[in-house]
């Protein structure tokens, strides 16, 4: 394996405040579902390490994409905790996209690379590397559309951004608590963090009963009907926390200066420049227009009691979302790399040549093939 991926007590920080989209924490999934039969049938991984893993969208520094000689922005990274009883210890990390990477988690797994076990865990980190985050909802989706059954429990909010969602979630499920016990004497704040806990984390909770009922979900569609459910809460607390970061950034986009720029450049960073803007502001509508079906349909429910309408938007949900997902990977990945390259704000002069790489690789991430075609 190439070499140390974190320092001590990194993993253990990473475990404990990693974001869903960026961090696929597989110990902790290890940790809460082992015991489970589906977590034992349908493993997203056959190897057992693997399957206790941690898989991050790393931004590339400058040396890292000329050491692998990748012009993308963002690589997927597997780190193999040392040990998973103290990750203070750290662990061995492989980049997927780097061409010895199949070799290097040969040789450290102890498969060759022959091996069909090996061949598709290599391919579902193949799969991973493709995605433009690391968004349940999106995992989910593209291995269902590769046939492949993997256990629900791989597909949840991180314990880390659960706990920051609370307040968003609780203060949904307030509404819906007030109409379920319309008339009576009730804690409807208590009733509400505690349903918000368990929607984000145990859905066959008899204590959802209620919300269920609310919504005149039957046993069939209610697993689906709550997937879909958690889905929108998740992207209407995350657009929350991205949206206001937008507008500073076409201001610094608009502002940067370059360097070392001949005409034909500059002709070639302004035509760059303004597509990563549109690309952007296409997104942001696109995610603002589904967020505003959520919200019209939520609404609907607990301001002119119609649980059917509701309920219907839920089971199409999970169909619908997947665009609300790329959209927002896309403006997730524009935003965290901008705070990263620039965190001390944007230089007054970057070099043409890297700005012209950073500016392609968030055309293409921000611009799809059909020219995003969510009017």
């Amino acid at each position: 394996m190439s070499s140390l991926s974190a320092k001590a007590g990194n993993l253990a920080m990473i475990r404990d405040s990693g974001s869903t989209a960026r961090i696929l924490n597989l110990l902790s999934v290890k940790d809460r579902y082992s015991k489970t039969p589906e977590y034992t049938e349908k493993p997203l991984f056959r190897s057992t390490r693997l399957n206790a893993c941690f898989i991050i969208k790393h931004t590339m520094r400058p040396r890292e994409r000329m050491q692998m000689r990748l012009h993308r922005l963002t690589a997927t990274k597997v780190i193999l905790p040392f040990s998973t009883e103290n990750l203070r210890v750290g662990g061995l990390s492989v980049f997927v996209e780097q061409p010895d990477a199949s070799r290097m988690l040969s040789e450290t797994l102890g498969k060759a690379v022959t091996n069909p076990d090996f061949r598709q865990d290599m391919q579902t980190l193949d799969e991973i590397s493709r995605l433009p985050s690391l968004d349940p909802y999106l995992l989910r989706e593209r291995f269902n559309n590769l046939g492949r059954e993997v256990a629900r429990c791989y597909f949840d909010v991180s314990e880390a951004d659960m706990a920051r969602m609370q307040k968003h979630v609780s203060d949904q499920i307030k509404r819906l608590v007030e109409l379920t016990f319309k008339g009576q004497s009730t804690n409807a704040h208590g009733i509400a963090n505690k349903l918000a806990e368990l929607l984000m984390s145990d859905m066959t909770n008899e204590a959802l009963m209620p919300l269920r009922n609310a919504m005149r979900l039957s046993e069939k569609d209610y697993s689906e009907g709550m997937y879909g459910w958690k889905g929108f809460l998740y992207y209407t607390w995350q657009w929350t926390q991205i949206e206001d970061q937008l507008a500073p950034i076409a201001e610094d986009l608009f502002s940067m200066r370059f360097s070392n720029a001949d005409s034909h450049q500059m002709k070639e960073l302004d035509r760059l420049r303004d597509r990563v803007f549109e690309g952007a502001n296409a997104r942001a509508e696109a995610v603002r227009r589904d967020l505003e079906s959520y919200k019209d349909a939520f609404n609907g429910l607990v301001e002119r009691n119609e649980p059917l309408a509701f309920r219907n938007f839920l089971l199409n949900a999970p169909e619908m979302f997947i665009n609300t997902g790329e959209h927002l990977a896309a403006i997730t990945h524009l935003v965290s790399f901008w705070s990263f390259r620039f965190r001390d704000g944007v230089m007054m002069a970057v070099d043409s040549t890297e700005a012209v790489e950073i500016f392609t690789d968030l055309e293409d991430t921000l611009h799809t093939d059909d020219e995003l075609n969510i009017a």
